[in-house]
């Protein structure tokens, strides 16, 4: 990976958002919410200090702030919640999803409480769904199928689901990145349009949404749970 250069990702069970500079090959720590289980986060889209991520064993969304550190609960759900993401609308969204079991629901997070943006049928994407989306600036939403072998690359766009891929690795935590430049064996490549995801244990992926091509950009084998990814603020 060229650009963009510093990736964000959480280790789920070390409780930590790291960061990885592919200039230099450094990891580096973003911050330690340990003893809590990292399940995802996101970057606030224009304010660099707030950092918001769940407790995978608490139905809460957490505000971490940078540098100082401080936290507190910035929102409570009646459930767990799976996936948190900023809206073009710079609105929080949140996902509640049960896999196999039901069909899931993205929810945005208004001053009044949670306000129902969309459910997800499973008879639409194969079934399964571990809560993991992500938006487009145009709009599109991208749903994959999360922790879970095979997964599925879904586009939703004007009411309908759209397949995008079948891969045979768990696709979580999608960051949508434009004009990705990469070093292959080729040489370099410019990805258009892509999806910067992790693979649930110890990998970070680049998916080619036109191309339906993917790209290992980083791998540690001694960190395992990669739940979530963001290209760094």
């Amino acid at each position: 990976m060229i650009s963009p250069s510093r990736i964000w990702f959480a280790v789920r069970e070390v409780g930590k958002v790291l960061q990885y500079d592919s200039s230099s090959g450094r990891v580096t720590p973003v911050f330690d919410a340990y003893p809590k289980w990292i399940g995802a986060f996101t970057p606030h889209p224009s304010i660099g200090e707030k950092v918001f991520y769940t407790d995978t064993s608490k139905a809460q969304i957490i505000l971490h702030l940078l540098p100082s550190h401080n936290e507190a609960v910035a929102f409570e759900h009646s459930t767990y919640i799976r996936c948190i993401r900023f809206g073009n609308d710079q609105k929080l969204y949140f996902s509640e999803a049960w896999g196999a079991g039901e069909n899931g629901r993205i929810y945005k997070v208004e001053e009044n409480g949670a306000v129902p943006y969309l459910e997800v049928p499973l008879d639409s994407i194969h079934s399964y769904w571990a809560g993991n989306f992500e938006f487009a600036p145009d709009g599109t939403l991208f749903i994959s199928s999360g922790n879970h072998r095979p997964s599925w690359i879904f586009s939703y766009k004007g009411g309908r689901f759209t397949k995008l891929a079948k891969l045979p690795i768990p696709v979580m935590g999608m960051d949508y990145v434009e004009g990705a430049r990469i070093r292959t064996a080729d040489g370099e490549r410019t990805v258009a349009k892509g999806l910067l995801f992790a693979d649930f244990e110890s990998s970070i992926y680049l998916f080619d949404i036109d191309t339906g091509e993917t790209y290992l950009i980083f791998r540690d084998d001694s960190l395992k749970r990669i739940t979530d990814v963001a290209v760094a603020p």
